[in-house]
């Protein structure tokens, strides 16, 4: 019996081979979509699950008050950690990891660069989180000063296969004892650390371990099994007060935050790392359903489509003697064999795929072929999608009366609903997708747009590394000898970076509207930044070049947003008091996007670098020859700065970076968009390749009693028109409210206008027109003799 169904199988499909290769390659994208977004979601929900205990671990965030609301940061004072560790029975344990704003220079005799993964940290870190020790003791010796654990790959750079252990690099010119190396955190976790000096370092180099001001730092707390972390933030406050008895968090609030919440729902201020969102978590796990019903539809229309051919077979075997759950059984094993073939084509695919996705997302996904658990899901989603895509066909197949099947009349008109519901269905997916691809894509154009230094020159961001010692004259000297070098200054901004922030007395401001204590970001800048990085001075004069034993250096910037935050109507040659001395405001600068998109722009201070220079000299260069252009300025820092080593990145690439999560999402949207709107297409083409079979003698009568060839392709497509419309209905209102609570997240953002829509409908209607017209043009233009012949 199983080779009797086996055989009937594959005469059916060798008899349609178009139909088979629509149906299995559509199945095929679908499910490779779905197996690498199912790769993407499991690493997403799986952050930080490895740790010990993690379900128990909770990081500290306090909410503070700034502008009339509250703000809430990852890090806390430095003593709440152990306080509270020795002060609450709940909790287990504590463990503190400090970051730092700046890279840090790590050298030997080998190798040297500057590091951003050095962190320090308490010398329990290891233990209290359960990460894995390849060599050396190090929570015994990470108590100690001046000591460093590495991860195994950063051991690799500085030594080679040599051991690391006992051996000495230096941080920042001071020698520190390598006491371990541990393994390579896995990409799935929030703690982002290649080296981790000891805490004692800190208080070694003048950190007073007891002040409240200083030496802030991610706190960690591990609870007792089965406590609550509500019951422990209550009693935080009344212990803090206690012992902050300078008053430094007064109005704070602690909360406790879930290690495996941090990776996905933790939006706090002072991140060390770039974090994820749930919400692209859902988005992507829908847009997965979605190309997984798409394909699964194409199978059930096609299926049901091509009842009426197959009814003269099931009338067939039902008039010799087949039951109802026979045929079931036999129309299910074909759809089980097309999904085994359609999986099998689909790995392939993935396995393809997987190396895009992996540099697209910054990640290093890879399929688990040995697990058993992969095995039998795969075998499952080839079942559950088996049933799905031909349960309805079967039973709509095998139900038919065997006179009326042997008649062709064995499809009824509630079937045809179904297909038409279900291609509104794959209609309205295809124009909502299309909808939020355009949404993303005119939001990512916004950003673009908002870079600064926007433009056809590049600027270059030489990392100082905290200036150069009174050496930056000469050095902006010989740059400027470059040929390709436009202009040079100095600066400490730089995109996404933390800067330093002054307090302003409103009572010390003449003619101020503020009442409460001003916030501005501060930063340094030199004579040229505003034309080095493309700026407006709106108004006054931009900042220039000290003379000596003149009052220049005193001269400073505001951007638009602190004028206005100041209530003032003219801000050139007010005073302002700023870090215990008087400046006068020389002009105002146009406002621009320190920050990412999704934050408003802040009040800003822009103050004369010192001639030392600042944390990174800008060196605007000409389009060209840009390799040639940057091994010149390489060469000239190699030979006035040679102890350092040459760090650069470009401006607009550093603000890029403040999206890279929206870029790269919005590329892998737009692609995934287009392979549901691809299979949907697919789809169509073999309905309308179906029904136009269907319709062939029809189309004869018509044309034989003097149809044109435009009035019969209309015929043929108006059906399709008709769904459009009504998908168009369907999908525009979600796609808006989907698009609009992606957008609700960014401080400037595009708008939602009427158009956007009307081009998502205009283009899935042109996409059907082409699906179905290339059908309904053959079948308008095909001899009306052999369509009348038509069996």
């Amino acid at each position: 019996m199983t080779k009797n169904f086996l055989l009937v199988t594959l005469r059916s499909l060798r008899r349609q081979p178009v139909y088979a290769a629509i149906n299995v390659g559509g199945l095929a994208v679908g499910l490779a979509c779905c197996l690498l977004l199912a790769l993407y979601l499991q690493n997403a929900l799986s952050y930080d699950r490895f740790l010990e205990r993690a379900d128990d671990t909770y990081r500290l965030a306090r909410d503070f008050p700034v502008d009339g609301g509250t703000e809430r940061l990852a890090w806390t004072s430095g003593p709440v950690g152990p306080i509270i560790a020795a002060s609450l029975p709940e909790v287990e344990a504590a463990t503190r990891i400090a970051t730092s704003d700046d890279k840090v220079l790590v050298e030997n005799e080998r190798y040297r660069a500057y590091e951003t993964g050095f962190v320090y940290a308490d010398a329990n870190l290891f233990g209290f989180f359960g990460l894995p020790v390849r060599g050396g003791q190090i929570e015994d010796a990470l108590a100690q000063p001046y000591t460093v654990a590495l991860s195994a790959s950063t051991a690799a750079r500085y030594f080679g296969e040599a051991d690391a252990v006992g051996n000495e690099v230096e941080v920042d010119g001071t020698p520190y004892e390598i006491i371990g190396v541990f393994e390579d955190l896995p990409s799935n976790t929030h703690l982002r650390f290649d080296m981790v000096g000891s805490r004692a370092s800190q208080i070694a180099d003048g950190l007073d371990p007891t002040s409240w001001t200083r030496g802030g730092a991610m706190t960690y707390v591990r609870l007792e099994a089965g406590q609550s972390p509500a019951d422990v933030e209550a009693k935080l406050p009344a212990l803090v007060r206690i012992h902050d008895t300078a008053g430094f968090l007064p109005a704070d609030r602690f909360t406790l935050t879930p290690v495996t919440d941090i990776h996905l729902f933790a939006r706090h201020a002072s991140e060390y790392t770039p974090q994820g969102d749930i919400r692209y978590v859902l988005l992507f796990g829908a847009v997965a359903f979605v190309i997984l019903l798409v394909a699964c539809i194409n199978y059930a229309n096609l299926a049901t489509a091509q009842a009426a051919r197959r009814g003269a077979e099931v009338g067939v075997r039902k008039t010799l003697g087949a039951g109802r759950g026979q045929l079931v059984r036999q129309f299910l094993g074909e759809s089980a064999l097309l999904c085994g073939a359609a999986m099998l084509l689909a790995v392939g695919l993935a396995e393809a795929a997987l190396p895009y996705l992996n540099a697209q997302l910054d990640l290093a996904l890879s399929i688990p072929w040995t697990s058993p658990l992969l095995l039998a899901t795969l075998a499952l989603a080839i079942g559950l999608v088996a049933f799905l895509a031909g349960g309805y066909p079967a039973l709509v197949l095998a139900r038919f009366e065997p006179v009326r099947a042997l008649q062709g009349r064995g499809l009824g008109a509630g079937a045809r609903r179904l297909r038409q519901g279900l291609i509104v269905f794959q209609l309205a997916a295809s124009v909502a997708l299309i909808a939020c691809t355009l949404v993303m894509n005119r939001q990512m154009e916004l950003i673009q747009q908002s870079r600064p230094g926007f433009g056809d020159a590049q600027v270059l961001m030489l990392d100082t590394h905290g200036g150069l010692d009174g050496r930056y004259g000469a050095l902006r000297t010989a740059l400027e000898g470059v040929a390709a070098v436009e202009a040079v200054t100095t600066t400490s901004f730089s995109p996404g970076r933390p800067t330093a922030i002054t307090f302003i007395d409103p009572s010390t401001v003449e003619g101020t509207t503020a009442t409460e204590t001003l916030v501005l970001n501060a930063y340094q800048a030199g004579a040229g930044f505003a034309s080095v990085f493309g700026f407006d001075i709106v108004a006054g004069r931009p900042l220039r070049e000290p003379a000596p034993g003149s009052d220049a250096a005193s001269r400073v910037l505001l951007n638009e947003a602190a004028m206005q935050r100041l209530g003032w109507t003219e801000a050139v040659g007010r005073q302002l008091d700023l870090f215990g001395s008087p400046h006068l405001v020389a002009g105002v600068l146009e406002d621009f996007h320190a920050e990412s998109l999704h934050e408003p722009v802040g009040p800003a201070v822009f103050m004369t670098a010192a001639p030392v220079a600042s944390d990174y000299v800008a060196v605007k260069v000409a389009p060209g020859d840009l390799a040639a252009t940057l091994a010149a300025v390489q060469g000239t820092w190699d030979r006035l700065v040679p102890e350092r080593p040459f760090a650069y990145s470009f401006l607009d690439a550093d603000f890029d970076a403040l999206h890279r999560t929206e870029l790269r999402l919005e590329a892998l949207f737009a692609l995934c968009a287009a392979l549901a709107i691809g299979i949907a297409c697919l789809g169509l083409f073999g309905m309308a390749a179906l029904t136009t079979v269907q319709r062939t003698k029809e189309i004869g009568i018509r044309k034989v009693l003097g149809a044109s060839v435009a009035s019969i392709a209309a015929l043929l497509s108006t059906e399709y028109v008709k769904l459009v419309a009504v998908a168009v209905v369907v999908a525009g209102p979600l796609a808006y409210l989907a698009m609009r609570t992606w957008l609700a997240s960014f401080a400037y953002r595009v708008d939602l206008n009427l158009g956007l829509f009307v081009l998502a409908g205009v283009a899935a209607l042109a996409l059907t027109l082409v699906a179905v017209g290339v059908h309904a043009l053959r079948a308008a233009t095909a001899d009306p003799v052999r369509s009348l012949r038509h069996d």
